[in-house]
């Protein structure tokens, strides 16, 4: 996605590695996505948490719709999930 001045606007997708592989997929994921500063997703296991995270690539946790939650990270303000509750430190079901 993309800030855009009428919010945010889909810009691509990328493909992921193929599954196995251990820490080197997250590796091949996080030189994917070097360009992105955030990536939201509704689950992360420990392993891609850390290697995104040392990549400089913040990884918040939500369930709440996509655009609501990357318009948030716009405007620097907490995700929120499907509830309406704040998802600080990330938001799981």
């Amino acid at each position: 996605f993309e800030d855009t001045p009428s919010g945010p606007a889909f810009k691509e997708s990328r493909p992921a590695p193929e599954q196995g592989g251990g820490i080197r997929r997250w590796e091949d994921v996080a030189e994917r996505l070097n360009d992105c500063r955030v990536l939201l997703v509704s689950g992360i296991g420990t392993n891609p948490q850390v290697v995104l995270t040392r990549r400089g690539i913040e990884v918040r946790q939500t369930d709440g719709p996509i655009l609501s939650s990357v318009a948030s990270v716009f405007k620097g303000s907490p995700v929120v999930d499907s509830a309406g509750m704040a998802c600080e430190g990330g938001c799981s079901a």
